[in-house]
């Protein structure tokens, strides 16, 4: 929660899913936060990629 009160005083916008896990109790502290959001970002990125597929306005990557 500490480091969440730290991000939150500093203006920094945290995603949902990381301001909830650390609300929750989780340590984002520890030596890999940066691939903890560069997974999640990759997620979205994939889910949003599949949502524009699904929604024709994009093609699929393979046929």
């Amino acid at each position: 929660m500490a480091f969440e009160r730290k991000a939150l005083d500093a203006g920094i916008d945290m995603p949902r899913p990381i301001a909830a896990y650390a609300s929750a109790g989780g340590d984002l502290t520890w030596a890999g936060p940066d691939l903890f959001v560069s997974v999640i970002r990759n997620h979205l990125q994939v889910l949003s990629e599949h949502l524009r597929v699904a929604l024709g306005e994009a093609p699929a990557a393979r046929s």
